[in-house]
């Protein structure tokens, strides 16, 4: 592998799949009137890479907005029936192939829950790949990004020190999370328009970043 890395740890949405504009259309139609009032591009800017209790803190901080008994049940019922296998982002599957047939461990660690987690890993066909090796912060006693844990804990059950993992991640809160664990870090900007990500998750520290899967293929030497 380019530069000696041992071990990568993916995230999950916005780098292997792209979700995040099913998530957001499911929450502002749970939310109903507010949904509306706030938008789905807010939102998604302040949701990045959160887990869906801190977007709820959020919500409740910025907009005084409190779910109503029955939320949870009705954005997951909108979000199963709109997530579909046509959700992994083009050339994602290849890259995990190639790494795996490279032999190269593979992780993957996402602020998702359990249940969303294992659901959208079996609807996409990717829930072999990793095996035992999917994490979210159900495994780190609910610590989820931007504390380092999940990176950590990913990076110790692939039997490797943090530093011989490379991450690669979408989110300014996942890189963040991924510098703190002692990871080097790649950014992916593929599933995202604004031309300022970029920039941001450089500053974050991320050594460089990569379009799509494509040239994140190539940058891995796979």
């Amino acid at each position: 592998m380019e530069r000696g890395f041992q071990g990568v740890i993916f995230d999950f949405d916005g780098v292997l799949i792209d979700s995040e504009g099913i998530a957001y259309d499911a929450w502002v139609g749970a939310m109903g009137e507010a949904g509306e009032r706030i938008g789905r591009q807010a939102l998604m800017d302040a949701g990045n890479g959160l887990t869906n209790a801190m977007l709820l803190d959020w919500l409740g901080r910025e907009h005084g907005w409190e779910p109503q008994p029955g939320f949870t049940e009705e954005l997951n019922r909108r979000f199963v029936e709109a997530f579909g296998s046509g959700a992994v982002i083009p050339g994602a599957a290849e890259t995990l192939s190639r790494l795996r047939a490279a032999g190269v461990p593979l992780a993957l660690a996402t602020n998702s829950g359990q249940e969303e987690m294992v659901f959208k890993l079996g609807e996409v066909g990717l829930a072999e790949v990793f095996g035992d090796h999917a994490y979210n912060p159900s495994h780190v006693q609910g610590r989820a990004k931007p504390e380092p844990d999940l990176y950590r804990h990913a990076a110790q059950a692939l039997g490797l020190d943090p530093a011989q993992c490379l991450v690669v991640e979408d989110s300014l809160v996942g890189v963040r999370a991924a510098v703190a664990a002692g990871c080097r870090v790649w950014g992916i900007t593929a599933t995202h328009h604004d031309p300022a990500l970029a920039g941001t998750l450089l500053d974050a520290g991320a050594e460089r970043i990569v379009g799509n899967h494509t040239e994140l293929q190539a940058a891995l030497g796979v």
